[in-house]
C-alpha cells in the first residue's frame, strides 16, 4: 500500500512539474512574440480600408474625400464618377 501511495505522489509531482514548465514556456513565447512584433523601431500606424477596392493602406497615405477613405487619387475619381452616374440614373424626369 505504501508503494502505491508513493507511486501516486511521484506521478502527481511529475504532472505538477510538467504543468509548471508548460506555463513557463507559454509565458516565454508571449514575451518573445511581443518583443518581435515591431522590430523596425518605427511606430505602428493605423490601417484603413479603401472604399473603392477594399485594400488596406496606412492612414497617412489614404485620400479622404466626402467622408470616405481611398487608397489613391484615381479611386476618388472613379467613386465620384460612379456616384454621379448613379445619382443621374435615379433622378426622375420632371
Amino acid at each position: 500500500m505504501s508503494r502505491l501511495l508513493f507511486c501516486f505522489f511521484v506521478i502527481l509531482a511529475c504532472r505538477w512539474i510538467w504543468r509548471l514548465s508548460g506555463e513557463a514556456k507559454a509565458a516565454n513565447r508571449k514575451t518573445q512574440s511581443a518583443a518581435h512584433a515591431n522590430t523596425s523601431g518605427l511606430p505602428s500606424e493605423q490601417m484603413v480600408r479603401c472604399a473603392e477596392c477594399g485594400v488596406y493602406v496606412p492612414i497617412s497615405q489614404a485620400q479622404y474625400v466626402a467622408k470616405h477613405l481611398f487608397r489613391c487619387r484615381e479611386h476618388t475619381y472613379t467613386s465620384a464618377q460612379r456616384t454621379a452616374a448613379h445619382g443621374a440614373a435615379t433622378q426622375e424626369p420632371h
